[in-house]
């Protein structure tokens, strides 16, 4: 009898505020676990209703919502442990009154504006999808993107990508085998923080709270448009960074610019030149080989990037996001990316099976 009646004792020693905080957790458990809410309500009702409000409201701002958000944030951390290691009178009412209520915000604006939809119905269950690529079907598709990469670089010699602005006119509409999967009109905006996203091994970002897409405006000209065209579709509704890379390469094959379909063949020629590297040591050699120099100069740009912004601390942020999509639904985590070549062997599979 005695532990009941303390759990009633320190119940009742809690503050409202705390109580509502675990009140919202508790409800925030329940609609993680209801199925129908997460793999049909919120995506397909709840979802875009949040999202017309938050971009008809961030896309008349010019700069980035999100990002001075994030800056008040980390300034106010830093002041909460100022006073925290001072021990000021007054610290004890900033937790017992605000700092509950701004973690439930927190907690629930993260969920019912984003991140709900890592739980929503996986393509691989909507569509006739294989995730079986042996090493024949990987070199065929490989030797495929060579191709077509080659054949965009000479087109985009003609018409280079003078501006991500170029991406923010219009609606962008997409449909896979008939059925509508993503409408959205973006609005483009770099990150004030595009030196930090460099050092931490980022090349754009979605801000969950204000939906608002941003690129870093530091890595090569050639793959923003991809970059761009990602984060415009996390934007308009898709989690699943293989599903997101996916729809960005169709994004860019679609688009009438060459430079942006260029951008879309060769970053998924990349991503196909790694998995072959996964299966054996130097096989990509061949392809790289075949490829035009002008190609070859924009990989070395790549490089000289990665190479100026290499820092220890890329590998502590890329391990918290990779625990991070675990911890969503994502179970392969960061390696996840990768999941765009399994995409593009079911998109091309007809043609390169002939």
């Amino acid at each position: 009898m005695q532990e009941p009646r303390m759990i009633i004792n320190f119940w009742k020693r809690v503050s409202l505020q705390w109580k509502l905080f675990f009140a919202g957790i508790l409800l925030l458990f329940f609609l993680v676990e209801w199925d129908f809410f997460t793999k049909e309500w919120y995506p397909n009702h709840g979802f875009p209703k949040v999202q017309k409000v938050l971009l008809s409201i961030t896309n008349v701002i010019e700069f980035s919502v999100g990002d001075i958000f994030y800056s008040i944030l980390i300034l106010s951390l830093l002041l909460y442990l100022g006073i925290w290691i001072w021990k000021w009178n007054w610290l004890k009412e900033i937790h017992q009154k605000w700092l509950p209520l701004f973690l439930l915000w927190m907690t629930l604006a993260f969920h019912f504006h984003w991140g709900f939809l890592y739980r929503q119905t996986p393509w691989k269950e909507k569509l006739v999808y294989s995730d079986h690529l042996n090493k024949v079907r990987l070199h065929l598709l490989t030797d495929f993107l060579v191709s077509q990469t080659n054949q965009a670089f000479i087109a985009q010699e003609l018409q280079p990508f003078e501006s991500y602005q170029e991406l923010s006119l219009g609606e962008l509409h997409l449909e896979i085998e008939n059925k509508k999967w993503l409408h959205v009109r973006p609005k483009i905006k770099t990150s004030m923080y595009s030196d930090i996203l460099s050092y931490m091994g980022f090349t754009g970002y979605l801000n969950p709270f204000t939906l608002e897409a941003h690129f870093n405006k530091n890595i090569p000209a050639y793959t923003q448009p991809f970059t761009i065209l990602h984060e415009v579709v996390h934007q308009g509704g898709i989690a699943s960074e293989a599903e997101t890379n996916f729809m960005a390469y169709l994004l860019c094959i679609q688009h009438e610019t060459p430079s942006i379909l260029y951008s879309g063949q060769v970053v998924a020629l990349r991503y196909c030149l790694r998995a072959l590297e996964r299966l054996e040591e130097n096989s990509s050699k061949p392809y790289v080989e075949k490829l035009h120099p002008g190609v070859l100069e924009h990989f070395a740009a790549s490089k000289a990037y990665s190479e100026k912004y290499d820092h220890p601390i890329a590998n502590v942020t890329k391990a918290f996001y990779d625990t991070f999509l675990k911890f969503q639904q994502q179970p392969e985590g960061i390696k996840s990316y990768q999941g765009l070549v399994f995409y593009l062997w079911n998109y091309y599979q007809k043609d390169l099976m002939d």
